[in-house]
């Protein structure tokens, strides 16, 4: 009988203890469900990988090891990391204020000077500092791995399932070490945009959401939590836009989600378009740029260069060389350029503001300076080449390097406004914009001249828009072809011009010859 009682009370001991947990949080794996949710649209484990890097993400968000030995009080883990991925650490706020005014009281307790009393304040604080700091790379690193994810993207990425454990953390009871809801909802946004881009659809469309049901759940802050984490689980565009980030990592991911062609389509370049991110990013940071501006310019060249052989202009061989030379001679420009700006004070090189804190308008004045100073040292090599070749006379040598300003001018303007709008201005795409704009400049030019050398009007000017078989019709305007004879067919004549001055005899001013008289002209109908 007593060892019965013994057993009931040790039962009851046990589910009492764990009763406490689980009103306190959600488990780990209920953390990682929701994760794995999120990116694939279920809470199995058919990719075992991405379930594993979930509860990865989740343990370390959970780190017990940081809090050891510090008074957390009530608040327990949460003391530490669940401020929000992409946040500061708020050292500002009542949590983490109280755990730091507690290790300062805790050592005057001891009979420590206040001097050691603020060191060993310090010491906690720093301690906090650096297992943020190693817990941020480690995340991030794990993430890259296991997604081929880099960058932004995949610090984006990293945030929004970091975001994802908080929102669950919310359906349980102990809530005050929690970030607040309204700033977690600001932080989840950021992320989208992080991964998606700053004007994703998608991310306006989930801030539209959450902004909605913040105001619906008015000061009840669980329902906000729960509302915020449904919208991501349930919105299948994002869970469609995460599946083509995975989509050479993770091919399954891909059959699950994909429907149709068009998205087949777009899975295909988006694996693409990581390939390409993962293979730059393995180069040094100094030549990154120069590398994507080497490929995307021998890309343009060989659109240009290929149709340039296919009219006949110019033979294989010929376009190959141009190829080449552009290629080269880009990603030289660019790594003089960055060279030079970085020597200028560091302000404007393209690699370090495209990784600051600026605003998109110092971003944009940055991409441009760059990638326009790139521009004109690209024209301005043919130049001087040409003109020290001796293939240029001065006068058209400083034509030219005002081209060349003028063309500047194009690729800076669309390099600006493309990066004011929210693209990376490290990014290919940019690039490819800036030679865009390049190039429409240098059409402008050309068109600018062909129209100043142009100083009369011809008939082929007047009918240049009408069709061929129009523009060949016989008429009045083309009388050239019209056989009939008549008073306008001046050369036909050779006794009788139309003033009769070398036929005396004749009484008539205007005399034809009696051998034509038969003969009808256009006006004889």
């Amino acid at each position: 009988m007593l060892a019965k009682l013994i057993t009931i009370k040790v039962y009851l001991l046990i589910v009492l203890s764990i009763i406490p947990c689980n009103l306190f949080a959600m488990a780990g794996k209920d953390h990682a469900g929701d994760m794995v949710e999120v990116l694939v649209g279920e809470r199995s484990a058919r990719v075992p990988e991405l379930r594993n890097m979930c509860l990865t993400v989740t343990k370390t968000i959970d780190n017990f090891k940081v809090i050891k030995g510090l008074p957390v009080g009530k608040s327990g883990h949460r003391v530490y990391g669940h401020w929000g991925f992409s946040g500061s650490i708020p050292f500002n706020k009542p949590t983490l204020r109280t755990l730091l005014d507690n290790v300062e009281q805790d050592a005057l307790n001891s009979g420590k000077s206040m001097a050691e009393a603020k060191a060993a304040r310090q010491a906690a604080k720093n301690k906090i500092i650096n297992a943020w700091n190693k817990d941020v790379r480690e995340i991030l690193k794990l993430v890259e791995k296991e997604t081929g994810l880099v960058g932004r993207q995949a610090k984006g990425l990293a945030g929004i399932l970091y975001d994802i454990h908080l929102l669950g953390d919310w359906t349980g009871v102990k809530l005050e070490p929690l970030q607040a809801v309204d700033d977690l909802s600001k932080d989840i946004v950021k992320n989208i945009r992080r991964l998606l881009g700053n004007n994703s659809n998608i991310g306006r469309e989930i801030e539209k959401e959450i902004n909605k049901y913040i105001k619906f759940c008015l000061d009840d802050k669980k329902c906000k939590a729960s509302a915020i984490k449904n919208i991501l689980i349930n919105s299948n565009s994002l869970r469609k836009a995460i599946s083509l980030k995975l989509a050479e990592k993770y091919p399954l991911v891909s059959k699950v989600i994909a429907s149709d062609t068009a998205w087949k389509v777009g899975l295909t370049l988006s694996a693409v378009s990581n390939r390409y991110n993962s293979m730059i990013n393995k180069l040094p940071k100094n030549c990154r740029m120069p590398s994507q501006a080497g490929i995307i310019s021998g890309l343009v060249s060989s659109g240009i260069n290929g149709y340039q052989v296919i009219k006949g202009d110019i033979g294989p061989l010929k376009a190959a060389e141009n190829i080449v030379a552009d290629a080269v001679l880009s990603a030289t420009s660019i790594y003089i350029s960055d060279a030079i700006l970085v020597k200028m004070g560091d302000k404007y090189a393209l690699q370090t503001i495209a990784s600051s804190k600026a605003s998109n308008l110092c971003k944009a004045f940055g991409a441009s300076v760059n990638l326009g100073l790139a521009t004109f040292i690209f024209d301005e090599t043919h130049v001087v080449y040409n003109f020290t070749r001796g293939s240029l006379t001065q006068k058209q040598f400083y034509n030219e390097t005002g081209k060349a300003v003028l063309k500047t001018g194009g690729s800076f303007a669309a390099t600006y406004c493309s990066v004011a709008l929210g693209l990376s201005p490290s990014g290919p795409v940019v690039m490819f914009i800036s030679i865009g704009g390049y190039i429409l400049a240098d059409i402008a030019i050309t068109k600018y001249e062909r129209w100043e050398a142009h100083k009369y009007v011809t008939i082929d000017d007047l009918l240049w828009q009408l069709p061929i078989a129009l523009k060949h019709k016989q008429s009045i305007l083309n009388f050239e072809l019209v056989e009939n004879k008549s008073i306008f067919s001046i050369d036909a004549y050779e006794n009788d011009p139309i003033l009769g001055t070398q036929n005396k005899d004749s009484q008539d001013l205007i005399r034809i010859n009696e051998k034509n008289i038969g003969k009808k002209s256009i006006f004889a109908y």
